[in-house]
């Protein structure tokens, strides 16, 4: 995972990679991370995941997914 969000965005939207791999990515790196510098006080990673695949899906299906966050 590496660039800019937009060209991540833009990633995603072409289907080079999807929303759900990109949100493991990062929920994978805070997990290797964080236990040393404890910056999050809560990860909602139910909640990103379950985003990600909503986005995926519209993406799949064609749909607008808005604004990518």
């Amino acid at each position: 995972m590496s660039g800019t969000a937009l060209a991540l965005a833009a990633r995603i939207r072409a289907r080079e990679t999807t929303a759900r791999a990109t949100v493991e990515a990062a929920l994978g790196r805070i997990a290797a991370g964080d236990g040393r510098i404890n910056a999050f006080t809560a990860l909602l990673a139910a909640r990103a995941l379950a985003r990600a695949d909503g986005i995926d899906a519209a993406i799949d299906g064609g749909g607008e997914t808005g604004q990518i966050e």
